[in-house]
């Protein structure tokens, strides 16, 4: 879990996702967690997958790239719903998303300083 947060410090690293990746079942968005930065394209299929699953009709979740304000804004919402996780690293209850982390790290769908090269090294998606 800590190799997770050096990279992605905006999420919460369950061991529900840990048993997840564990089981060679995961898909490959959360395979490589503790790999690299979540590209934007990367944090929005994440973030459908936790909070949407398979219902992804109901609510739609706004790309990161075409607007972000809308895509915290919705996710925020998502967030509020969902219980506290434990979070092993900060050893305490902790929301699944840091909105203020992921902002901080992705203000207005652009990547920060700090990760921008390894962000940007990624494939170009189709949401480009």
């Amino acid at each position: 879990s800590r190799e997770v947060y050096l990279h992605n410090p905006w999420l919460t690293y369950t061991v529900g996702l840990h048993r997840l990746r564990e089981s060679a079942l995961a898909p490959q968005v959360i395979d490589h967690l503790d790999e690299e930065p979540l590209s934007l394209d990367e944090i929005h299929e994440l973030c459908k997958m936790l909070f949407l699953g398979e219902d992804n009709d109901c609510i739609d979740l706004p790309h990161p790239r075409k607007n972000w304000n809308n895509f915290i804004r919705t996710l925020t919402i998502l967030v509020e719903k969902e219980e506290m996780q434990w979070n092993p690293v900060k050893k305490r209850m902790t929301p699944w998303i840091n909105l203020k982390k992921l902002q901080a790290m992705h203000s207005g769908g652009e990547s920060s300083q700090w990760h921008k090269n390894s962000i940007h090294k990624k494939k170009p998606s189709q949401y480009q």
